[in-house]
């Protein structure tokens, strides 16, 4: 089988290749996506954190920022909804997306009772116009 890349067998690049989509998936949970054994997924994984072809990510947060993510399905998507939403004071990022939901706001507060307040807000802009919500 040809692979990408000439240090790679297909084996490793599909570890990888399922890591990049979720770098928190168990070596049991790749060992079945991938039917085979979990010793060889475990071995193979640590082989390419050791040759430096996987690195570990760190993120701190130093100044212990709440960060959240706030994914809304509407009733009704209209400019009026934009336009409030893009009042919020913490808001940093807001987005249309494709699928279950329709717009995602990434919101960053000092502490959870800001965010609360964000959530609060958000639920009064959007009351009659929710149809369903997740925070991550």
């Amino acid at each position: 089988m040809k692979t990408f890349s000439p240090k790679l067998d297909a084996l490793s690049e599909n570890i990888i290749y399922l890591h990049s989509l979720n770098s928190r998936s168990t070596i049991s949970d790749l060992a079945k996506k991938l039917k085979v054994n979990r010793k060889i997924v475990e071995h193979r994984t640590k082989k390419l954190y050791r040759n430096g072809i996987i690195k570990p990510l760190l993120v701190y947060n130093h100044r212990g920022l709440t960060k959240a993510t706030i994914l809304v399905k509407l009733s009704i998507f209209d400019r009026q909804v934009i336009n409030a939403i893009l009042q919020l004071k913490k808001l940093v990022k807001l987005k249309e997306t494709l699928g279950k939901y329709d717009l995602s706001l990434l919101v960053i507060t000092e502490n959870q009772k800001e965010l609360d307040m964000i959530l609060s807000k958000v639920n009064t802009l959007l009351h009659h116009r929710i149809l369903g919500s997740v925070i991550i």
